[in-house]
């Protein structure tokens, strides 16, 4: 399943486990999320479900995609790398951009450590399935 120098497995276990670390981060954090983010459960209860999580798979195989993509253009395709990457490129591409972004809109400090949170987590995670798939 390699074409391009990327294996679509790992991309498909990567979007998959990253999908399911979102049930689960967000399933715990929900209520301080929630409350951080300023939703009640009537506006959780009155969105399009299928399509956000429609366009979280998508995002989330994007994101592994370039991921896998990147370590191939690197030559540096390993668990250690694939890991190491994934952590900075979130240090670098998402946290910053999250703190820049949420403290210009005024958002607290706690909304940034879930949302924060659950992104290192993805990256974590796509990293070392996409360095163990090689």
């Amino acid at each position: 399943m390699v074409y391009g120098g990327v294996n679509y497995l790992a991309l498909l276990i990567a979007t998959v486990l990253g999908m399911a670390s979102g049930a689960l981060w967000y399933g715990f954090f929900r209520r301080p999320w929630q409350a951080a983010a300023g939703l009640t459960d009537q506006d959780i209860a009155g969105s399009n479900h299928a399509a956000k999580y429609a366009l979280a798979a998508l995002a989330k195989f994007v994101i592994a995609f370039c991921l896998a993509k990147l370590l191939r253009v690197l030559d540096a395709v390993s668990i250690y790398n694939a890991f190491a990457a994934a952590l900075f490129l979130w240090l670098g591409f998402v946290l910053m951009p999250l703190l820049v972004n949420y403290r210009f809109q005024l958002k607290s400090w706690t909304l940034i450590r879930i949302d924060a949170g659950y992104w290192l987590l993805v990256l974590a995670l796509q990293g070392l399935v996409i360095g163990f798939f090689g």
